[in-house]
């Protein structure tokens, strides 16, 4: 199987989990906005957002070492060492945090704060046993978990929001069953806890697991300048109120994140293999133009979609979010191409360039959404995410010609992005009827841009589905 096939491979079984994980999350999202006010669900955002930041700190961001260190070794006796010693690290970690949790709230209650801890422990450690399915080389398990843990969240939160009428703590109940339903999955699955040696315990492999992990914990700060410190501004100056309608309409870019999370996995898994060959440049900038065509297609087609089902999707008190959406669908775009740049910092093991860029990138865009958000509300925080991600893919680009060279297609990214400014325009200001139209104009333009990509896609996944229907035993 070539290279190329082998990314699909890998995108296709990533695909069958993220895909519908992600999708099943955002079918939830009508059902949210009827049944939960903007500040309760603001609320609920803002403890997500907090946890995305203490977890990787409490645990050293040693799962993301795990994976790529398990990637390397062969010898079983070294993947258990390995796994060992990164469940011993974030044990440690979570340890010292709750302690300081504890003392926390001790002085400052919180609203559901034994929630809030169980979520992040449960998490965390879900994290661990994810990671290793990853590395391990169990792609499918790694994928059902994601299923699984959306439809529980799905399932449970519906119940406790309808049938016995919580609010926020119901998402967080449901978050702690759902994280607690991977694990006990991902263990009946994969046996991880056999692999716990603590004769294996060894400060020679913790060091290198914290080499690897430490460097990466100021990047992963400062994603969360760039996507998680937008809440604590909105909530600062506009209160959980506003902070429920952003959260909501970031919920319109996941759909890129369904597209991207699938490929991105897979693709970290490639470019690491593919890092030392001698066309790596030539396969990498292939690979991103297809990245790109496949993104920006469907921001154009997401466009006049939102724009003809947007009344049917949200409650009426979130009707102010569709404003924001078009330019948040672009900002997501350049993100996630400098994500695609970022895996060259992960294939290089040159994890301090990841930080430095991102830092950058994140203190820009608090400076401008704390400085716009007095002028134009939430327009400011909006304005100042597209602004940070567009500098962020760029900054990537011109930093990472020393570890590798991509070539863009200017010509056709102009294009695409013309296209994306008409259409947005049509959405502001254009009847419904127009917008209607426009939803085979961008499926058509998509399928002509993208034709090659979507014939190898099906001819793969065809391949995949014979293996899958063949009677046992044939050959």
């Amino acid at each position: 199987m070539s290279r190329g096939e082998q990314l699909l491979k890998g995108t296709l079984i990533y695909a069958a989990g993220s895909f519908s994980a992600r999708f099943l999350s955002v079918l939830m999202i009508p059902v949210l906005t009827r049944l939960l006010a903007p500040a309760e669900y603001g609320y609920y955002d803002l403890v997500l957002t907090a946890a995305s930041v203490i977890i990787p700190f409490a645990c050293l961001l040693v799962y993301d070492a795990e994976y790529r260190l398990l990637m390397d070794v062969r010898d079983e006796r070294q993947k258990n060492q390995v796994f060992t010693n990164t469940l011993w690290v974030a044990c440690s970690g979570l340890v010292v945090f709750s302690l300081l949790f504890w003392i926390y709230t001790w002085f400052r209650p919180m609203q559901y704060s034994t929630w809030i801890y169980v979520y992040i422990l449960t998490s965390a450690l879900n994290y661990v046993w994810l990671q290793a399915a990853r590395g391990l080389g169990n792609p499918g398990t790694f994928a059902a978990s994601g299923i699984l843990t959306t439809l529980v969240v799905m399932i449970s939160g519906f119940v406790l929001i309808y049938y016995f009428e919580l609010k926020a703590d119901a998402l967080l109940i449901a978050a702690v069953v759902a994280s607690l339903s991977s694990l006990v999955f991902l263990e009946a699955k994969l046996h991880l806890s056999r692999r716990l040696d603590f004769g294996l315990l060894s400060m020679l492999r913790v060091r290198e697991i914290l080499v690897y992990s430490v460097p990466l914990l100021p990047n992963a700060l400062s994603w969360w300048l760039m996507a998680g410190a937008s809440r604590y501004i909105i909530n600062l100056n506009g209160g959980v109120y506003y902070n429920g309608i952003y959260a909501v309409t970031l919920k319109f870019p996941a759909v890129l994140s369904i597209v991207a999370s699938v490929f991105q996995i897979a693709w970290q898994d490639s470019a690491i293999a593919e890092y030392r060959s001698a066309d790596r440049n030539a396969y990498y900038s292939k690979v991103f133009r297809i990245y790109m065509t496949v993104i920006l297609s469907v921001v154009l087609l997401a466009i006049p979609v939102t724009a003809t089902s947007f009344r049917y999707l949200l409650g009426s008190q979130y009707a102010e979010s569709y404003a924001y959406i078009p330019l948040l669908f672009l900002s997501s775009a350049f993100s996630i191409f400098a994500l695609f740049y970022g895996t060259g910092y992960v294939s290089s093991r040159r994890t301090i360039g990841a930080f430095t860029t991102t830092l950058v990138a994140g203190c820009l865009n608090v400076s401008l959404g704390y400085a716009l958000f007095s002028h134009v509300q939430l327009y400011g925080i909006v304005i100042s995410s597209l602004i940070s991600s567009l500098f962020l893919w760029l900054l990537r680009a011109v930093t990472m010609k020393s570890y590798f060279q991509i070539r863009v297609d200017w010509g056709l990214l102009v294009i695409l992005l013309t296209l994306i400014g008409s259409f947005t325009g049509c959405y502001h200001f254009a009847s419904r009827a127009v917008n209607l139209f426009l939803v085979p104009v961008g499926l058509g333009i998509g399928w002509y841009l993208n034709k090659d990509t979507t014939r190898h896609v099906f001819e793969l996944s065809r391949k995949f589905l014979k293996l899958i229907l063949r009677p046992e035993g044939a050959m």
